[in-house]
């Protein structure tokens, strides 16, 4: 029988920090039409059920952060 492997964990703040980095040139939506998306988002999935404190738990601990709305 095989052993396990361990989970691989990933840097993904860094790539949030990189794109954070970012003039407002880059986008094709506005930074503050962005974050009026990202919150419609979120929105959507609360009322649907979404726990996002469970899904940062979870995350984290399986590979090492959560993949967020950003990525």
């Amino acid at each position: 029988m095989r052993k396990p492997e361990a989970n691989v964990h990933h840097d993904r703040a860094s790539v949030v920090r990189f794109v954070h980095g970012w003039d407002d040139d880059v986008f094709r939506l506005s930074r503050e039409g962005y974050y009026e998306l990202e919150k419609a988002i979120l929105d959507h999935k609360f009322r649907q059920g979404y726990e996002l404190a469970r899904h940062y738990r979870y995350a984290s601990r399986s590979s090492g952060s959560p993949i967020t709305l950003e990525l």
